[in-house]
């Protein structure tokens, strides 16, 4: 028993601590991950608010880890008229060493720059999928949009309903949906809302930097920024990216749920309800 404990301490100790990680063959000393989220009110002072979360790993030689420094949250507040700025700024954690496990499954994913998006790619499993675009979902994706009164009795009968229930359940009309909603021929621009992420693995020769960004629907595909020389980007399409960030980041990261499972089952279920000509 205790040689079992001590294989399990050990393990463990591997996990969290070892050596360096590296990023396209080279050594990594920091990752920065970054949420903005933000949006201009249109009012009569030009007032944007928003906040803007970060999470940065140091690599600290004497402790061989990564070392959090800081977790740190902003928030902000501007006007044009009058020119005037907000900035309210709180370290929620610094100072724990972070797995190098997830770390290490974080860089490895952004070295896979397209990965087919299908239900057996996806990485989410039959019984989330269920319960994600269950009866409860569709009904609330429906009220979003206003058209929940398609489900009540007076306009449709209990079996109709069935069939569209059980028809979003379909994991082929699923692959339907992933094979068309992921545009990687550009880049969207949106003017008067934020909500992005930045991941940016910094090496001993260069900076990497990735985008993730709204409208695109499950923050994809997300576009390598690295060459600063260039206004062009690559995308990436690779929804193990979003797991490994959601792995990684605290529960309560701003915009977090933006790369769950359940934000891209919300976007699949209302293109359904669209093709079923139940939203307009």
């Amino acid at each position: 028993m205790k040689q079992i404990l001590i294989l399990i301490g050990l393990t463990f100790t591997l996990s969290v601590t070892g050596q360096q990680l590296t990023y396209m063959a080279d050594y990594v000393d920091t990752l920065k991950i970054i949420s903005n989220s933000s949006y201009y009110h249109f009012d009569d002072r030009g007032t944007t608010t928003g906040t803007y979360d970060e999470y940065i790993l140091v690599f600290n030689k004497e402790k061989n880890s990564y070392i959090l420094n800081p977790y740190q949250r902003t928030e902000y507040k501007f006007t044009f008229k009058p020119d005037t700025s907000f900035i309210k700024e709180k370290v929620l954690k610094q100072g724990v060493v972070v797995d190098r496990l997830l770390i290490s499954s974080l860089l490895e994913q952004f070295e896979i720059t397209y990965r087919k998006p299908t239900f057996d790619n996806i990485g989410i499993t039959n019984e989330e999928f269920l319960k994600l675009t269950d009866k409860k979902h569709i009904i609330q994706v429906s009220k979003w949009h206003k058209t929940d009164w398609h489900f009540k009795r007076a306009y449709s009968t209990k079996e109709q309903n069935e069939i569209i229930f059980k028809g979003c359940q379909n994991t082929d009309t699923l692959n339907l949906y992933l094979s068309t909603a992921f545009d990687t021929s550009g880049y969207v621009m949106v003017t008067d809302v934020d909500d992005h992420f930045d991941v940016i693995i910094s090496t001993s020769k260069n900076n990497y930097c990735f985008e993730g960004k709204y409208p695109n629907s499950f923050k994809q595909p997300w576009y390598n920024r690295s060459d600063k020389g260039s206004f062009a980007s690559t995308s990436v399409l690779n929804f193990s990216i979003n797991s490994a960030l959601v792995a990684i980041l605290p529960d309560k990261f701003s915009r977090l749920e933006t790369l769950k499972f359940e934000a891209l089952t919300n976007e699949y279920i209302k293109w359904y309800l669209k093709r079923r000509g139940l939203i307009f």
